[in-house]
């Protein structure tokens, strides 16, 4: 991975491991691949199913399932529009990513009427990435220097402390 995409894959990343945590997701770690094939990074965030799980479990707040999709979704825009936004430029197209995104807007909106709410999600995920650009860009930095950072290690990068989702999530993992 050169210079160029390792430092985008890490704004990428940075992106979705900081959206997830503001949106109250439980969220894992952060990785750029590793060795001469790979071309891509990874930051985990849970399933929407053990989101709302979560949620109750621990913030002891219940939201129905469908705030679990919508979070997950902007989560999920939010490593793309990070690279928009800080870098000017998207590295690459993430089809898989996209795809998820899709699957689970489709699951939203059964009867129609996707195509309309994608483009709210991601104006979400837009306002999400600038206000807290601060916060995804020190991640990133940190993220491109060490290669991975752990859940905890990108809890205290953003909050300041370990988020109590984290460990339910990793439980459950």
């Amino acid at each position: 991975m050169d210079s160029d995409h390792r430092l985008a894959t890490a704004y990428h990343q940075a992106g979705h491991a900081v959206v997830g945590r503001i949106l109250r997701l439980p969220c894992g770690g952060a990785a750029l691949a590793q060795g001469r094939t790979a071309d891509v990074g990874h930051a985990v965030i849970v399933d929407p199913w053990l989101a709302a799980n979560n949620w109750w479990e621990v913030l002891e707040k219940q939201r129905p399932i469908e705030a679990a999709f919508r979070a997950t979704i902007i989560a999920l825009m939010a490593g793309r529009e990070a690279e928009l936004a800080i870098l000017g430029y998207e590295f690459y197209d993430r089809q898989a990513e996209r795809r998820d995104i899709e699957r689970m807007g489709l699951y939203l909106h059964r009867n129609g009427g996707w195509g309309r709410y994608r483009s709210r999600l991601n104006r979400r995920a837009h306002g999400l990435v600038r206000r807290h650009r601060p916060k995804i860009e020190r991640v990133a930095k940190v993220l491109n220097v060490k290669g991975m950072l752990t859940a905890d290690e990108i809890d205290v990068l953003v909050m300041g402390a370990p988020f109590p989702l984290a460990a339910v999530a990793a439980a459950r993992m």
